[in-house]
């Protein structure tokens, strides 16, 4: 009967509280398994394990340097200007002092629109690594790429680890559904049908266990 209710509890989970389950039995099932081949242990759990707390880290990084991108945009806005271009119906935006150049090549006439154009770019420079320095906007940029990195490396490596058990393969259909389908819920193949081939081991799991989705 545990089985029947576990069955019609799991074939009918959205995606979001079918990751967050798998994400709980496979950090239960990782803890109590060992790593190491030889002693009947499966490494991909484990390095599941460590693939999922590298995703935790680059997520949560990457939600601060959003918030301190947004904050600094308001208060520095964007470094570039708008320039006015002699032919060029509408403004062209800059950022960089060759870009100008570029736009505002030719005879001696336009040194003195170059040379404002300069000036006023610099000082947009000047205001944006004053307040990314006060807000930490580059230093949280540089800490989620990092991030993003080791997440990388471990899903390869988690690709590329054989899996010795059901929860091994369920740890790798669980990161790739998280790191791989284009959208929540895709209808697109395969994501329904890694999500059900995802449930199938969660269901055999969840019998053992006696086990499920709350």
């Amino acid at each position: 009967m545990a089985d029947s209710d576990n069955s019609r509890t799991l074939s009918s989970v959205t995606r979001r509280s079918l990751l967050k389950f798998a994400s709980g039995t496979l950090a239960a099932r990782s803890a109590t398994c060992p790593a190491v081949a030889e002693s009947g242990g499966d490494p991909s759990l484990s390095l599941w394990r460590n693939w999922q707390a590298a995703n935790q880290r680059a997520v949560t990084l990457g939600r601060r340097q959003a918030r301190l991108e947004r904050r600094l945009l308001e208060i520095a806005g964007r470094p570039h200007i708008q320039l006015a271009v002699p032919g060029q119906a509408k403004p062209v935006i800059v950022s960089t002092g060759a870009e100008i150049g570029k736009w505002l090549s030719g005879d001696t006439d336009m040194a003195d629109a170059r040379a404002r154009a300069r000036a006023e770019l610099a000082t947009k420079h000047r205001v944006w690594r004053h307040f990314d320095q006060r807000l930490g906007y580059s230093k949280a940029q540089a800490a989620e790429s990092d991030a993003q990195d080791d997440e990388d490396v471990l899903l390869e490596t988690l690709w590329a680890t054989p899996a010795r058990t059901g929860m091994g393969v369920a740890g790798k259909l669980h990161a790739m559904l998280k790191t791989g389908e284009p959208r929540e819920g895709s209808p697109e193949f395969p994501w329904p049908q890694i999500r059900l081939l995802l449930i199938d081991l969660l269901r055999i799991d969840s019998a053992s266990s006696d086990s499920k989705i709350v």
